[in-house]
């Protein structure tokens, strides 16, 4: 008896340790991706690094009667740094924003699309949910002396003059094209640092200037804009909401390590909507970390003419 317990604790230690020494297994992306072609090298000939360009995601609805506000600060933003900030507008399928988000139904100013999204919302579910809108992430980063990633509209001009002002460790490249009812997305990233931790990369679909409804308020009534234009508003998402990692993954049997000089090239492939107009999309990547999600930098292309 006593030799069977003995057989029994040594089966059960070496299950212990072997559980307790276990690695972490490798990263698998459970999001949707849809990636037609990706290779990665290391370039010898290391490219000078690009500035940073920072990003910011406006958390809107058509029904948020101070959403027009946001979007004039936003542009106002951009105006006074040319180049250096890419903006997002995520009207996001999550319950608990519903009343500012649902289409407008009043009798002669209905919605004529729903700009909600599940990745919009899943993206939100990640980051943080704000209580009310508008709001917005500045490069997804929690500032000092807050406790959430996402600020009111009068603190987004100071959070983009913090950020800035600085050199990106990785240069991004960013190319689109139409294939029949297909946005294909070609993306290029060279990182001129090496880099530890865990980094992905997010591909996103936007739509520029879509003439649609909005709810605004001239400081007593809720009026309606049937021919409001809508900026930069978030369709989709080529890899997940969460992104696709990059670093400690395989492409073509090479392992990815973040040294200077390595290459990434990927190519995605979304499918469009026949409400989406064509020649006012756009493509938007960014770069963020897996540990707190701040984006590194970012860069865009426009199909509009």
């Amino acid at each position: 008896m006593m030799k069977h317990l003995i057989y029994i604790l040594a089966f059960a230690f070496i299950g212990l340790s072997i559980v307790s020494c276990e690695e972490e297994p490798p990263y698998i992306n459970f999001e949707p991706t849809r990636v037609t072609y990706e290779t990665t090298y290391v370039e010898t000939n290391i490219p000078q690094p690009q500035a940073r360009v920072v990003l910011l995601e406006d958390i809107s609805g058509v029904r948020c009667v101070n959403c027009p506000d946001a979007a004039t600060i936003i542009e106002n933003i951009k105006a006074t740094n040319p180049g250096r900030v890419n903006s997002i507008t995520i009207h996001p399928n999550t319950a608990s924003l519903d009343v500012f988000t649902r289409p407008i139904v009043k009798s002669g100013h209905e919605s004529r699309q729903d700009f909600r999204t599940n990745e919009g919302g899943q993206l939100l579910s990640k980051l943080g949910i704000p209580g009310s809108l508008p709001s917005g992430y500045i490069n997804r980063k929690v500032f000092p002396g807050k406790v959430n990633r996402f600020l009111e509209r009068t603190e987004w001009a100071s959070a983009v003059q913090n950020e800035k002002d600085s050199i990106s460790p990785v240069n991004l490249s960013v190319k689109g094209s139409l294939d029949g009812d297909k946005v294909i997305a070609d993306v290029e990233l060279t990182f001129t640092k090496a880099l530890g931790g865990d980094y992905y990369v997010s591909v996103m679909l936007l739509e520029d200037s879509i003439v649609d409804t909005q709810e605004y308020q001239d400081g007593v009534s809720i009026l309606y804009d049937n021919n409001y234009v809508h900026r930069h508003v978030l369709r989709g998402i080529f890899t997940g909401y969460a992104g696709d990692r990059i670093d400690g993954t395989k492409i073509g049997g090479n392992e990815v390590t973040l040294v200077p000089g390595r290459v990434v090239k990927k190519r995605y492939s979304l499918d469009t909507k026949p409400l989406w107009r064509k020649d006012k999309l756009e493509i938007l990547i960014l770069v963020h970390r897996g540990s707190d999600e701040v984006v590194l930098t970012c860069n865009k292309y426009s199909f509009a003419k």
